[in-house]
């Protein structure tokens, strides 16, 4: 028998309007087009075995925001749930982490690397305001 979708239709449509979740939307199509150019537009296989650090910087900034898409829908159907606000906060902190690295070792334009870093401090503030209200 087939698994009960995560979200409702009625989730999703609430999900896609939360300014949190729509941020870290963003996030990973920034951080997709980051490791496009930075990496001649590998995939995720190819960055991972490769060892090139601009390389795995890239994938883990990506792997990282695609996590953090996951995470935010998860915690809308569970708000009590402190395991995913953890989990959110680490995934943040990495994200964050991991840029300021691929910004040390790589020699693509910065002005990319600091408009993401920006994105990520945004996605924290809009992030703990949401989880933090009543909604």
């Amino acid at each position: 028998m087939p698994k009960p979708p995560i979200y409702s239709a009625s989730s999703q449509s609430l999900l896609i309007e939360n300014p949190a979740y729509k941020k870290a939307l963003e996030i990973f199509k920034i951080s997709r087009g980051i490791a496009r150019h930075s990496t001649d537009n590998k995939d995720i296989l190819q960055m991972s075995s490769s060892n090139e650090l601009s390389d795995l910087f890239s994938v883990k900034i990506v792997m990282h925001s695609l996590q953090l898409i996951e995470q935010i829908g998860l915690l809308k159907n569970d708000r009590g749930n402190s395991k995913y606000l953890r989990h959110i906060e680490y995934s943040i902190s990495s994200l964050k982490m991991y840029c300021e690295k691929f910004e040390l070792h790589t020699s693509m334009d910065r002005d990319i690397i600091s408009l993401l870093k920006t994105e990520i401090e945004t996605l924290k503030e809009l992030f703990w305001r949401w989880a933090l209200s009543s909604e």
